[in-house]
């Protein structure tokens, strides 16, 4: 979890330019001239790797299937 933090912010600090992390500090709590470029664009770029990667990573791994032998066939 921590990991995940610590990479959204640099996520949010990369980009055409790079913000430093006071820049990118300031625009989180609305204030500095990064505002607009760090919420409106690198926030949902960060928060949509961060769901899509969190998706990937739970895949069915370990989901019961089907039965290979039917309940009713095993009783006879």
């Amino acid at each position: 979890m921590l990991l995940a933090l610590a990479l959204m912010f640099v996520g949010l600090c990369h980009g055409s330019t790079w913000s430093t992390p006071s820049e990118v500090l300031a625009a989180i709590v609305g204030r500095g001239e990064e505002t607009f470029v760090i919420m409106q664009w690198r926030l949902p770029r960060v928060a949509a790797a961060l769901v899509f990667g969190r998706g990937a990573g739970t895949g069915r791994r370990g989901a019961p299937g089907p039965d290979p032998q039917p309940r009713s066939a095993a009783r006879t």
